[in-house]
C-alpha cells in the first residue's frame, strides 16, 4: 500500500474518532422520536374530547322575560364527547318577581321543576338526573343544580349546542319592565357542586363561551335579559 493512501486513510480514521469524542453525530444517522410522543390526530381528538359550553336562552331564542305569561328557560349544552357524568350549578337573580311552574317535565321526581329535551332524556342511570334547589328559594332569587352519573346510558356528544333541559316561570303582570333585569349565573353548588362536566375525567366547560378560573370557582359573567311588558302570548 502507498504511503499516500495509508497516510488518507489515518486522517479519516483520526476525524471520525474526533466527531465521536466530541459528541458529533454523521449526518447520515437517523434521529429516533421519543417513546412517549403522541401523535398530533390523538391530542386533537383528546382536546376536542375535553371541550364543552353550556349557553343560557329563554322563550326559544328570544331571549326576553315577559311578564304576565309562561316563560321558557332553556339549558344548551354543546360536549365534545359522551359524558358519564355532570354537575352543573345555576343562580336565578330577578328584578322582578318570579315564580317556577311546578310540577313542570321530569326531575325531580316528586313535584317535577326541569324537563330532559330530545336525546338526553333518561340518559343517567344511577337514579336519573338529580336536581337539588337552595335551602331558602326567594321572590327575586333562587339556585339550582342538575347532575348525574351513569355507567352505559351515556349523555350522547353534541357538536355544536343543543337543547338539553328547560324549565318554565311567571312573572307577574303587576311586575315592571327591566332592562338586564332577569340574570342567569354559573355557580359552585355547596357542599360538593363543582361546575364540570365528566367524560373519562373532569372537565370545566365554559359559560356562554367564556371561561371560568376553575371547576371549583366558575366565575365567568352571569347572562341578562330585558324584563319585558307582554302580550299574554309568545
Amino acid at each position: 500500500m502507498k504511503k499516500s493512501t495509508l497516510l488518507l486513510i489515518t486522517v479519516l480514521m483520526a476525524i471520525c474518532l474526533a466527531r465521536v469524542a466530541t459528541g458529533q453525530k454523521s449526518e447520515s444517522q437517523p434521529v429516533s422520536k421519543p417513546v412517549f410522543a403522541i401523535p398530533q390526530r390523538v391530542l386533537a381528538e383528546y382536546k376536542e374530547a375535553q371541550q364543552g359550553d353550556v349557553q343560557i336562552h329563554l322563550n326559544g331564542g328570544k331571549d326576553q322575560a315577559i311578564i304576565g305569561t309562561t316563560n321558557t328557560l332553556e339549558i344548551w349544552i354543546a360536549n365534545g364527547a359522551p359524558l358519564i357524568g355532570m354537575s352543573l350549578g345555576f343562580e336565578i337573580r330577578s328584578q322582578a318577581a318570579f315564580r317556577w311552574l311546578q310540577p313542570y317535565g321530569n326531575a325531580p321526581v316528586k313535584n317535577p321543576l326541569i324537563k330532559e329535551e330530545e336525546d338526553v332524556a333518561g340518559k343517567f342511570d344511577f337514579g336519573g338526573l338529580k336536581v337539588k334547589r337552595a335551602e331558602e328559594p326567594g321572590a327575586t332569587v333562587d339556585s339550582f343544580m342538575i347532575g348525574g352519573a351513569t355507567s352505559d346510558l351515556r349523555f350522547p356528544k353534541h357538536k355544536q349546542s343543543t337543547l338539553c333541559y328547560s324549565l318554565q316561570f311567571r312573572i307577574p303582570a303587576s311586575e315592571k319592565p327591566t332592562p338586564g333585569g332577569f340574570c342567569v349565573d354559573n355557580i359552585f353548588f355547596p357542599p360538593a357542586g363543582s361546575w364540570t362536566l365528566h367524560d373519562t375525567e373532569g372537565f370545566q366547560p365554559t359559560f356562554q363561551g367564556r371561561p371560568n378560573t376553575s371547576a371549583g370557582k366558575p366565575d365567568a359573567a352571569p347572562v341578562c335579559f330585558d324584563v319585558v311588558k307582554g302580550t299574554g302570548k309568545l
